[in-house]
């Protein structure tokens, strides 16, 4: 009886350690994916605020004849030109940030709606009641280590942001 227990002992010699190796290394994995998906949450707050504070600059243009002719705020027709020329100078900054592809290239194909009150803005599917101007632009981001759960080494990230004119 003794034998076979010192022979079962015998057999789990360096189980402990081949299974503290496994799991370390499994860790280890689990750590990497979690700093990779906080810095892509990071990137996306830099983005985000470059988009928004594109939004306010246009969002400021405000047709002052109309203005003074009519007492009533409304945006000037040159919003969507400056809500496109600060999404590009705000992410020329941030040009370390965005993969394969240039902040002129993201500010083009991105999305500007200088929306009037009482209707909808086509970006955020809202009405609005105040002159608005939102902006959405897919900005590509390396994922990392994400690569290894799946993910494309470029991802595009969604990212929106809008501006109100106060009246």
């Amino acid at each position: 009886m003794t034998a076979r227990l010192r022979s079962a002992r015998a057999d789990e010699t360096g189980a402990v350690s081949g299974l503290t190796v496994l799991l370390l290394g499994l860790c280890l994995l689990l750590g990497a994916l979690v700093i990779d998906i906080n810095a892509i949450r990071g990137q996306r707050l830099r983005f985000g605020d470059a988009l928004e504070q594109a939004a306010v600059v246009a969002a400021g243009q405000i047709d002052a004849h109309h203005l003074a002719a009519t007492g009533e705020v409304r945006l000037g027709s040159q919003a969507t030109a400056v809500a496109r020329e600060y999404v590009r100078l705000n992410l020329r900054s941030l040009r370390g940030l965005i993969a394969g592809s240039s902040a002129d290239d993201v500010a083009k194909s991105a999305q500007i709606a200088v929306t009037a009150p009482g209707h909808v803005d086509a970006i955020r599917n809202r009405s609005v009641t105040a002159p608005t101007v939102s902006i959405r632009a897919d900005v590509p981001v390396r994922t990392g280590l994400l690569r290894l759960a799946g993910l494309p080494a470029i991802r595009a990230l969604p990212i929106t942001a809008s501006a109100t004119t106060r009246n």
